[in-house]
């Protein structure tokens, strides 16, 4: 498939980038072989719903919509099109319509609930892919070779970085997955054709980088990418003194490729975090440590198509825990359907008592009535915030206002 974009005639979505197919991009736990199901119903549910969602686009529209896009297809030179721009050619376009549609159909981007990107429309998916190569390509160890083998020196807020630094850098990039925010801005700098904080908020946007913590100093910032992490964790002790809140996500449906899981916890990153964090990434999850001291898990696995979140937290700050993890956890479930529809869910809570008295088998509540799961292009989640319906006791439990 990569080929055959590469290599088409169309100027929109020829994929040069991803033209080298001669050494693999992804894992093998990232390519999915759909001949060693046991059955057929999941590729037959696959194939329902897929049609259920192509049936909107059949219907036909009318010419003017393709005007505009091929319009925009033939401003070949342009990185992006200004939202200003396309306005003013296409005045009939009234609420943006045409726009919505195009982007909704994958034919353009354009990010219009988010304030850093609405005022641009990205046009060529071949300037998107070029973006995410220089991060992720077939070669990525002969492009770090020839970066360090052309370096010169440069500087970032006054600071100049020398090849020792930038060789520093690398190294702990490619143990870590944490890239240091002047290797990652010259690096967009010099490979891109994206102003640098326009692909930077695409690179955030997609999940595929999480900034950590905030700094004034652009020279002091960290990007996270979960995907090049080669440490592991596992689940956490639990503190006499912490209340610990326990959920699994599992993923029925068919498989859920590797990377994905890297692009739930760049999410969870997101959602879970803000400048007086201090965040850890691994290659199956993340930690969170608040600032309130309530302390956040995400622990993946593959092999078990499990999400995992756990959050230890002080007494008087449980409903702020209780909170934060239920909504972290419809967040995820939302965007994990948006880049991999054929998943289906089951919620697993488990009983905080027996997890705090280290029980070998806790209480459970399987996809508990008061727990609602996001529905279909649901955007807005409103804040849930404990009430106390929200307990299953378990049997050592006899108190009910424990």
């Amino acid at each position: 498939a990569e080929k055959c974009a590469a290599t088409s005639s169309s100027p929109v979505f020829s994929m040069k980038s991803f033209a080298d197919t001669s050494q693999p991009l992804f894992t093998p736990t990232n390519i999915l072989d759909f001949s060693i199901l046991s059955t057929e119903s999941d590729i037959k549910a696959f194939k329902q719903l897929l049609a259920i969602i192509g049936a909107p686009l059949m219907t036909e529209i009318p010419g003017s919509w393709y005007r505009m896009l091929l319009d925009m297809t033939e401003e070949t030179e342009q990185s992006f099109i200004h939202l200003s721009t396309v306005v003013k050619k296409n005045p009939h376009d009234k609420g943006h319509v045409t726009l919505q549609y195009l982007h909704d159909i994958g034919r353009t981007m354009w990010f219009s609930k988010m304030d850093k990107l609405k005022a641009f429309v990205f046009h060529r998916p071949e300037v998107l892919t070029a973006l995410i190569e220089i991060l992720y390509s077939h070669t990525q160890e002969e492009a770090w070779t020839k970066r360090l083998h052309e370096f010169l020196p440069f500087q970032l807020c006054g600071n100049t970085i020398e090849k020792q630094k930038y060789q520093e850098m690398i190294d702990t990039f490619n143990t870590t997955g944490v890239m240091e925010a002047p290797l990652l801005l010259n690096l967009l700098q010099r490979e891109s054709n994206l102003p640098v904080d326009i692909a930077v908020e695409l690179l955030k946007t997609f999940h595929l980088v999480h900034l950590c913590g905030s700094s004034a100093r652009p020279s002091n910032q960290k990007y996270i990418m979960p995907y090049f992490a080669t440490r592991t964790i596992t689940a956490p002790q639990l503190h006499s003194n912490l209340i610990p809140l326990k959920v699994d996500l599992l993923f029925h449906g068919l498989p859920v490729p590797g990377y994905v899981f890297s692009l739930i916890t760049a999410s969870y990153l997101d959602k879970n975090s803000n400048p007086f964090c201090v965040s850890e990434v691994a290659s199956n999850g993340a930690t969170v440590v608040q600032s309130n001291g309530v302390i956040s898990h995400l622990i993946h696995s593959l092999s078990e198509k499990r999400v995992t979140l756990i959050t230890l937290s002080p007494a008087k700050k449980i409903d702020e825990a209780w909170t934060s993890q239920l909504n972290a956890l419809r967040k995820l479930m939302s965007e994990l359907k948006s880049v991999w529809k054929a998943v289906r869910y089951e919620t697993i809570f488990y009983c905080s008592h027996c997890l705090l008295t280290d029980k070998q088998s806790p209480a459970t509540a399987v996809d508990p009535d008061w727990f609602q799961s996001p529905t279909e292009h649901e955007e807005n989640f409103p804040s849930i915030s404990y009430t106390g319906d929200e307990n299953f006791l378990c049997k050592e439990v006899r108190d009910p206002d424990y």
